[in-house]
């Protein structure tokens, strides 16, 4: 019996939780000076302009960490061209999921947050 909880108290301690599709999820915070009704002639805005360079800079970064999962950010990783609020936007995306796969390799570990990123953009391009 002293064995037994013995075990089961280090299979408690010892295990880890186990990623899913939520640690990926983000919340995107338009800065004030992209948050305008400044309209390009295509139609586009500053607000919309940024939220997709995050989007990009964010999906950029992940799957630069599919194929190594020990990248570490570089310069470089960050940049883009395009609109001033794109290419704020880029950066900011590239920078938050940096720092994203470093939480998520110190609580999980590198071999499941690079299952988990393998899955997720294995998902997307089959859509």
């Amino acid at each position: 019996m002293k064995y037994l909880a013995i075990i089961a108290m280090m299979l408690i301690v010892g295990c880890r939780s186990w990623p899913d599709d939520s640690a990926l999820e983000h919340k995107i915070m338009v800065p004030a000076k992209c948050r305008t009704d400044r309209f390009s002639p295509n139609g586009d805005s500053d607000h919309d302009r940024y939220i997709e360079g995050y989007e990009r800079g964010w999906s950029s970064y992940l799957e630069r960490c599919v194929e190594d999962i020990d990248h570490e950010f570089q310069a470089g990783d960050d940049t883009s061209s395009g609109w001033w609020a794109a290419i704020e936007g880029y950066g900011e995306g590239a920078h938050d999921a940096a720092s994203r796969v470093e939480q998520m390799i110190q609580r999980y570990g590198k071999e499941q947050t690079h299952w988990l990123l393998v899955h997720r953009f294995s998902r997307q391009k089959m859509k």
